[in-house]
């Protein structure tokens, strides 16, 4: 087995996992070392979806977000070593897709409710570090559940057809976070089930 390198995670406590390239965590580090070092991280993402399940909420990335004017999905973000499960396990997927959303949208859920869909690495032109990634489904009911509070990431979000949001992520993927157009893949399959 390689050296596993050395990265600085003095700056602040909540940085993001560092990984192989089978998504087993080797270290935690700030993102401009794991960028150096051309490691993979983790990166949760959430699908809310209508009660009927056939429409997506998507955000709209604030210019002073990392992806400044891009559709995404309705939260996503770094799974930091902070996230930490049940069981006690550090840089956990779903613990970080459940604070992103609260983050973001300002909603709250318990893990009960957030519904797996995919588990990919996403390594393409445009994402560094390359990302493995955690797709998670849960459903949105605003008459039963506390409006949307935008964070200073998000300056819109909008209900989307599944269908529709997919086609055109396949069709314009410029207007989409990197990572989205994928997602979308995973959840246009797990909607038509």
């Amino acid at each position: 087995m390689s050296e596993v390198p050395s990265i600085n995670s003095n700056v602040y406590p909540d940085v993001p996992m560092v990984t192989r390239r089978r998504d087993s965590v080797i270290n935690y580090g700030q993102l401009s070392d794991v960028r150096k070092q051309n490691m993979a991280s983790r990166v949760a993402r959430v699908f809310l979806l209508s009660p009927s399940q056939d429409r997506v909420l998507l955000q709209l990335r604030n210019d002073s977000s990392g992806n400044p004017s891009a559709w995404d999905c309705s939260a996503e973000g770094w799974v930091y070593s902070t996230d930490v499960s049940a069981t006690g396990e550090c840089g956990d997927y779903k613990m970080a897709a459940l604070r992103e959303t609260n983050e973001e949208l300002g909603l709250v859920y318990d893990s009960e409710q957030m519904t797996e869909i995919g588990h990919y690495l996403l390594d393409i032109a445009g994402i560094n570090p390359a990302e493995w990634t955690k797709l998670y489904a849960a459903t949105y009911d605003m008459g039963q559940q506390d409006r949307v509070k935008l964070s200073d990431e998000v300056s819109d979000v909008k209900w989307f057809n599944v269908v529709d949001a997919y086609d055109w992520a396949q069709n314009e993927p410029e207007v989409f976070e990197a990572g989205a157009p994928l997602a979308l893949s995973y959840l246009s399959q797990y909607s038509a089930q």
